[in-house]
């Protein structure tokens, strides 16, 4: 049996799908709460499954 400890980003695939996303929202400034859902979505739907597993594999 393997130890992991409480807080383990790096066994969490969703962790490093928002690791990816935060590297590309880093310096960007919205003029309102709907334009960072708009950006967010595109960025999601955009995201291939190739970049997501790439994400997982990161660290």
């Amino acid at each position: 049996m393997i130890n992991i400890p409480a807080y383990t980003p790096e066994f969490n695939p969703c962790g490093q799908v928002w690791k990816y996303i935060k590297q590309r929202f880093k310096n960007r400034v919205f003029k309102a709460m709907e334009a960072i859902r708009e950006w967010l979505g595109k960025t999601v739907r955009d995201m291939s499954e190739k970049t997501i597993i790439i994400s997982q594999n990161t660290m």
